[in-house]
């Protein structure tokens, strides 16, 4: 099991890693968050940063092609939303006639 030191090495090492272009913005994000809420837990899954708080996951700092993207779970009131507007793929979307 993982203990709270070797945590914060891998963080770390996450941000050792980014690319030179996204590590800047991905600090700034990282330190944003942090000044905000000081209480959330770090963890690397999937080759995100995910912050968590009370065990459940709040955020993610999502570095990708080019760009890095904060992702919120559980942020946005899905009751707004139909069921028919909910797909996953350009594949599942149903077909215009």
């Amino acid at each position: 099991m993982r203990k709270a030191q070797q945590t914060r090495s891998l963080v770390a090492a996450w941000f050792d890693f980014l690319p030179p272009a996204e590590m800047p913005v991905a600090q700034a994000i990282h330190k944003t968050v942090r000044a905000t809420v000081a209480d959330l837990t770090e963890a690397v899954r999937q080759g995100n940063l995910l912050l968590s708080m009370n065990g459940e996951p709040l955020l993610a700092i999502a570095p990708g092609r080019g760009q890095v993207s904060l992702l919120i779970f559980n942020g946005s009131d899905r009751c707004r939303f139909p069921a028919r507007a909910r797909w996953t793929s350009r594949a599942s979307r149903p077909s215009r006639a």
